[in-house]
């Protein structure tokens, strides 16, 4: 009985000393949610990271199916001139990864809306061209494959860098 009365006392004690954080509206965490592909579709998230000092950086790309289970997951270490060429590396690499797997209705989804821009209006970047070049051969080649923008990657990232 004593004993119970001490772990009371103790955690009536450790209760009162805790203390709830303090939370400012730049604290906030905004829920991020993922938005599956269609019936019989899969979505191919990607992203890239880069570090401009020395040009290194990854990219990464996740395949899930409509109820999100995920398929294949890739991480490569890469090589670039720029943040946004590490993006089109790792689109070309969710191609790939299709095209290989042999999957047929297919969302590529980034956080670069420059890229999927310049991709769905077949435009030009100099600095990327060659990498351009692949993706629209890619695509070109699957009847179902698209490609969409994703806000709420950019939104992330933005918080991390505060």
């Amino acid at each position: 009985m004593r004993a119970r009365l001490m772990e009371q006392d103790f955690i009536d004690k450790e209760e009162q000393q805790r203390v709830e954080p303090q939370t400012t509206k730049r604290d906030r965490v905004r829920r991020i949610t993922w938005k599956p592909p269609p019936l019989n579709w899969v979505k191919i998230n990607v992203d890239a990271a880069y570090n401009k000092s020395n040009g290194s950086g990854a990219i990464s790309a996740a395949v899930r199916d409509h109820r999100g289970k995920l398929i294949i997951g890739s991480a490569v270490r890469i090589k670039a001139s720029s943040a946004l060429a590490a993006e089109a590396m790792a689109v070309r690499n969710a191609l790939i990864i299709s095209k290989n797997m042999q999957m047929e209705r297919v969302i590529i989804e980034t956080d670069s809306l420059t890229l999927t821009q310049t991709v769905k209006s077949k435009g030009n970047i100099g600095e990327i061209q060659p990498i351009l070049q692949d993706i629209n051969l890619l695509m070109e080649n699957s009847d179902n494959c698209g490609m969409t923008w994703d806000l709420d990657g950019v939104w992330n990232r933005q918080r991390q860098l505060r």
